[in-house]
């Protein structure tokens, strides 16, 4: 249910151009290699944020990053730290600030000659170029300079003259799509019930407060004592490679992008993020920001239309007469995720209509009430309306339900 829930709303962002294909991921990005059609660098271009007090990564859709466990070093494709793309790693021991990773270096070159082969594109060729000329200890000369600024972050790579970078070629999307699908078993998906390649591992799910800052799994495998029937891995349930980019795709662009901010909220060492689904994308839109307004009010023009949507609630009214583009049938999702090792646990899971939702709320508040108050006026601001609840004698409350009303 909530890896079906995730992968629809990654399906309605994607519509909208809001996250990568499928196949990509956004990526922290500061540096991209100029090269000639030789395969010579050229120059060294700064892709970082300097908008603030310290340089910032720029944030680039590249083909997807994965898990590198174990010892065997594994490429990202056409781009990757510089212990990769350039072979190079910090070390502060060292005499020139910095050591070789000539390991990493060559499973990146392998990687892309084997990838790359039958190319005829001028990018593709000048850069495997590169990589049969390139040494680390290029690395002290020009542009690079053996400045320790371009040591463990991320590169990628574009021809002199062109303004594309190499990823973002088409021939790319084509050859990384193809290597995705390749060896893995095809079976009925549990999340789309499609017959698709399967995943073996999931991707990383990074932002959960408290988690591991390299990512985390909601699904994994990984001792004897979790496998059943001989299968291994993620053979034991069954998860497209589609489906499990889907939905992680959909957390880590709640978790992590700034715009989506609005969208989660800490609680505790918990990190509960929301979305909704409707027909309408005015609909889905509409009850994110409602709920936004109810999980984290940032001024007090949310505040009053929360206020006035739980008066309407209260009266009976439809909230449509708030905001006209409110439809109580529109689903609520809300899911909280706490940090556990190198997994991640689920808290909670609430899923229903916004209508639903709205009336959880207001009972919530009603069962809080004090008959009569305990203060004239509430402290802080008074967000809500007052609620309709018995009296049941003074200096009694009515606080607590034996009803089993949910509440969210």
């Amino acid at each position: 249910m909530i890896l079906t829930a995730l992968t629809r709303y990654y399906e309605r962002l994607a519509d909208k151009g809001a996250v990568p294909a499928y196949g990509f991921s956004r990526e922290n990005i500061s540096f991209a290699v100029v090269l000639d059609t030789a395969g010579n660098v050229t120059a060294c271009a700064d892709l970082r944020d300097t908008s603030g007090k310290k340089p910032r990564p720029g944030r680039m859709t590249v083909p997807q990053s994965f898990k590198r466990p174990g010892t065997t070093p594994r490429s990202f494709f056409l781009w990757d730290k510089s212990g990769f793309a350039l072979g190079v790693t910090a070390d502060k021991q060292a005499t020139q600030g910095f050591k070789t990773s000539e390991r990493q270096h060559d499973a990146f070159r392998a990687l892309h000659e084997k990838r790359l082969a039958d190319t005829e594109d001028p990018g593709l060729r000048a850069f495997l170029a590169f990589l049969e000329k390139w040494r680390p200890e290029h690395f002290a000369d020009a542009p690079f300079h053996a400045d320790p600024m371009y040591l463990d972050v991320n590169f990628v790579f574009r021809l002199e003259g062109e303004a594309e970078y190499l990823h973002e070629k088409r021939e790319v999307a084509r050859l990384w799509q193809d290597h995705l699908d390749q060896d893995a078993d095809v079976a009925p998906c549990l999340v789309t019930g499609e017959q698709r390649p399967l995943a073996r591992l999931h991707p990383a799910i990074k932002g959960v407060v408290g988690a591991q800052s390299s990512g985390a799994s909601i699904v994994s495998f990984n001792l004897d004592a979790f496998e059943s029937y001989g299968n291994s891995q993620g053979a034991n349930a069954p998860v497209s490679r589609y489906a499990a980019f889907a939905y992680t795709t959909a957390l880590n662009h709640l978790l992590n992008e700034p715009e989506m901010a609005h969208q989660r909220v800490r609680v505790g060492d918990t990190t509960a993020i929301f979305w909704a689904e409707a027909p309408e994308e005015d609909s889905a839109s509409a009850a994110e920001v409602w709920g936004a307004a109810f999980f984290n009010p940032s001024g007090e023009g949310e505040i009053d239309k929360l206020s006035q949507a739980m008066a309407a609630v209260e009266k009976g009214r439809p909230l449509a007469d708030v905001d006209p583009a409110l439809d109580e049938q529109t689903r609520f999702y809300v899911l909280g995720l706490a940090p556990n090792a190198s997994r991640l646990a689920i808290r909670f899971w609430y899923v229903g209509t916004l209508g639903g939702l709205a009336k959880h709320i207001r009972q919530h508040y009603a069962d809080l009430a004090l008959e009569p108050p305990a203060w004239k006026t509430p402290p802080g601001r008074a967000a809500w309306p007052t609620p309709s609840a018995p009296t049941t004698g003074a200096g009694t409350s009515s606080c607590g339900s034996s009803t089993g009303r949910a509440s969210p």
